[in-house]
């Protein structure tokens, strides 16, 4: 089985100086809703709020967003330090007890679910303001 490769840091260093810019279209937009959340989590270390925008799906009532990073996401590692968080979904802002997801089963239904939605996402994302049909 092939090694999977690693994103550079330098990608990751870009989001994070994006990631306002990021945050405030969100806010700006309706559409994208539909698409992204930003979760804020209580950083293990600094104890300061974090915004992180993240796709999401709704399921069954629940919202299950997934790390691209597994668990070295660092929202994630705060949320395992404190599950207390809050949610920015559809201009409602909330607090939540988030719950970390490890069972590979549950994981490979949220992968599922992420993969028949795909399409749908598709569509949301050919309808923002500044793309192209």
């Amino acid at each position: 089985m092939a090694t999977p490769r690693r994103i550079p840091t330098f990608l990751w260093r870009l989001m994070r100086t994006l990631r306002p810019r990021i945050q405030k279209t969100l806010a700006d937009s309706t559409r994208a809703g539909d698409l992204i959340l930003l979760l804020t989590t209580t950083g293990r270390k600094s104890g300061l709020p974090r915004v992180t925008p993240l796709q999401y799906e709704e399921w069954n009532g629940r919202i299950y967003v997934a790390s691209a990073r597994g668990k070295d996401a660092d929202w994630f590692k705060n949320l395992v330090a404190d599950p207390r968080v809050r949610v920015q979904l559809r201009g409602r802002d909330y607090p939540a007890m988030a719950e970390p997801v490890t069972d590979p089963a549950r994981i490979a239904d949220f992968l599922e679910l992420r993969l028949q939605r795909a399409g749908s996402h598709e569509r949301i994302l050919k309808r923002s303001p500044g793309t192209k049909p």
